[in-house]
């Protein structure tokens, strides 16, 4: 038996592929993540249980049910096997439920509502959006409309009436563009949209709004270096950073090894996660895990368009107002 994960060097993952596919290896332990990159066929898969740790919200939570099937796929490929077989190992209380959704086509809804004022930002940069109207418009040509149409109990409608779906499109663009004036993105002049320095930057580095309202917030001529990397890890880019079950204990350990103090009620947070793992980057101290490792490399990669964003708006803020 071997494991394959991202914390393998990429020859020795690569070493282990070949051992699988060659049948030198009977039994491949593949995290869930890597199973939608793992591209070779089993006859056999067992998904040992349907749960991850979240470290935001501090429970297990279920894993997408595309998740479940992508990892199911790879047993029985039609070029190998004439036939495969999926175990689910999963809870008695949640048995019928996969068995509904494994058996039955599901619908495909839309997650829009989530991201609305960062899409309709882009769409005002680009010009494409100049009013109000113009962004009711351009939802009415997305997805999420189809779906509202079909499924509207399903974001809150009770029908799908012509007035509720009007009313409804129009409280969704107002709410967004509130929220784009609130991060300093764009400027409303009666019903007109028109984009502001922050958000032509959000939107040029595919940035989340809500960083913009923090760089704007914090970011002043005489910040500290210290403040400066609270700021940067305080990026709504890097919330999604997985922090891990127990790893709050980790990060407290490592928080001592590093020279910044962190706020020691906060060690199950992305955020402060992302504070130590650049500190450990630039001191050099050792990380406990290859989890850690990829992470790292995860908050670095992030980092780079951040930074730019960050001199971009300290260029702008230092030129001369023009009379």
């Amino acid at each position: 038996r071997r494991v394959h994960g991202a914390g393998l060097q990429e020859k020795d993952r690569k070493c282990v592929e070949e051992l699988f596919l060659n049948s030198k290896i009977q039994v491949l332990v593949a995290t869930s993540t890597l199973a939608w990159g793992v591209n070779f066929p089993a006859h056999l898969v067992i998904v040992k249980g349907t749960e991850y740790f979240d470290g935001k919200t501090n429970r297990y939570v279920d894993f997408p049910i595309t998740d479940v099937l992508q990892m199911m796929g790879r047993a029985g490929r039609p070029q190998f096997d004439d036939q495969g077989v999926a175990v689910i190992l999963v809870q008695d209380i949640k048995k019928h439920f996969y068995k509904k959704f494994l058996y039955e086509p599901f619908p495909v809804e839309s997650n829009l509502l989530q991201v609305l004022p960062d899409h309709l930002n882009a769409e005002i940069v680009a010009g494409t959006v100049n009013s109000k109207q113009d962004a009711v418009e351009y939802i009415s040509w997305t997805y999420f409309f189809r779906r509202l149409e079909r499924n509207p109990s399903y974001y809150g409608l009770e029908d799908s009436a012509l007035e509720s779906v009007n009313t409804l499109l129009s409280g969704m663009v107002e709410t967004a563009v509130n929220d784009l004036v609130d991060c300093s993105c764009v400027e409303v002049e009666d019903t007109a949209l028109a984009p502001l320095t922050l958000g032509r930057i959000a939107s040029y580095y595919y940035l989340n709004r809500r960083t913009m309202r923090t760089f704007r917030q914090r970011l002043h001529a005489d910040i500290s270096t210290e403040d400066l990397l609270s700021v940067l890890s305080d990026a709504t880019e890097f919330a999604e950073l997985p922090v891990r079950h127990n790893e709050d204990s980790i990060n407290s350990d490592l928080a001592a090894s590093v020279p910044l103090p962190c706020n020691p009620y906060s060690y199950d947070s992305s955020h402060t996660k992302t504070f130590i793992l650049f500190q450990t980057h630039f001191s050099r101290v050792d990380l406990p895990s290859s989890d850690y490792i990829t992470d790292t490399k995860s908050v670095l990669d992030q980092s780079i368009r951040v930074l730019q964003a960050i001199i971009d708006i300290s260029a702008d803020s230092a030129r001369p107002a023009r009379l």
